[in-house]
């Protein structure tokens, strides 16, 4: 099974902040799956997955908000300066999420990252975001 997700972006076309988005904005049932990753501004701050996954978005987006992981990429001088913590998010039924979050955690080399659990499902492949950058893999960029 394939699926086409319409992936959110701000007014810019772009992935939203994650810190810099207004949850209050988003409606308290709006749920599917999302994309949430560290995006250094050129060539010298690579840019990194930090983790995916499902539910409402709002609770979830908080969530991340206070994971000490995600963070310190806000609190790290270096990477404060020089990139942003990206989120991007589509609306699926929930049906289909598990199997989509699996695609997702392997396509971008997530499952076995320590602390993370991702669900073991039959995948159910999608679109990747346009905009998504390119991420390193053991320091160096694919």
């Amino acid at each position: 099974m394939r699926l086409t997700l319409n992936w959110a972006v701000d007014e810019n076309q772009e992935a939203f902040g994650l810190y810099r988005m207004k949850l209050h904005n988003l409606r308290e049932d709006e749920a599917g799956v999302y994309l949430i990753w560290y995006e250094g501004i050129d060539s010298d701050v690579g840019s990194f997955q930090l983790d995916t996954g499902q539910g409402i978005f709002k609770d979830r987006f908080q969530e991340h908000r206070e994971d000490p992981e995600i963070k310190e990429c806000k609190t790290d001088p270096y990477r404060m300066l020089y990139g942003e913590v990206k989120v991007t998010f589509a609306c699926v039924k929930k049906r289909y999420r598990n199997g989509i979050e699996s695609y997702l955690a392997d396509m971008l080399d997530l499952k076995g990252t320590p602390g993370k659990a991702y669900p073991e499902a039959t995948w159910i492949e999608v679109n990747l975001p346009e905009f998504l950058p390119q991420f390193e893999q053991d320091g160096e960029t694919e």
